[in-house]
């Protein structure tokens, strides 16, 4: 039973104590009636009937929690490739994000650092200025105590 169409958005899921599991923008609810865990399967029968099976990749590192996250996971997609689309549009649309923090981050720093060369360059310009006026002032004072003697 697939209880999303044509990959209608998913705004919030909520997990209640109770194991109801509802998706408020597409009046979805379900009800757990029995978990099984048998080996690298997991057997989630709902209260509307129907059941969703799921078997893990990795028997090794199968957790109850994740076969039954997985059930869940897909009951509300239709299946485990529609929820592991959603995943990875997710996953993306945060590494995107990161990456433009990270970028934006990385321009803010190389203008810091721009601006901070240019303020360098400036000053060894205006110490540069005060070194010129200091020795005209110099050789001015030289020419004037020249004349006084």
């Amino acid at each position: 039973m697939n209880l999303l169409k044509d990959d209608e958005a998913i705004s919030r899921i909520i997990l209640t104590p109770g194991a109801i599991v509802s998706q408020v923008d597409v009046g979805l609810k379900m009800v757990v009636d029995k978990v099984i865990f048998d080996g690298s399967k997991t057997v989630v029968r709902w209260k509307d009937g129907t059941a969703t099976v799921v078997e893990a990749e990795h028997p090794e590192t199968m957790t109850e929690y994740g076969g039954f996250c997985a059930c869940v996971a897909k009951k509300f997609f239709g299946s485990t490739g529609r929820a592991i689309a959603a995943m990875d549009r997710g996953v993306r649309e945060a590494n995107r994000k990161k990456l433009e923090r990270t970028v934006a981050k990385s321009k803010r720093k190389d203008e810091k650092a721009r601006k901070a060369a240019a303020r360098m360059a400036l000053r060894e310009v205006l110490i540069e200025k005060e070194m010129e006026h200091l020795e005209i002032h110099e050789e001015a004072l030289a020419r004037r105590r020249g004349k006084d003697e």
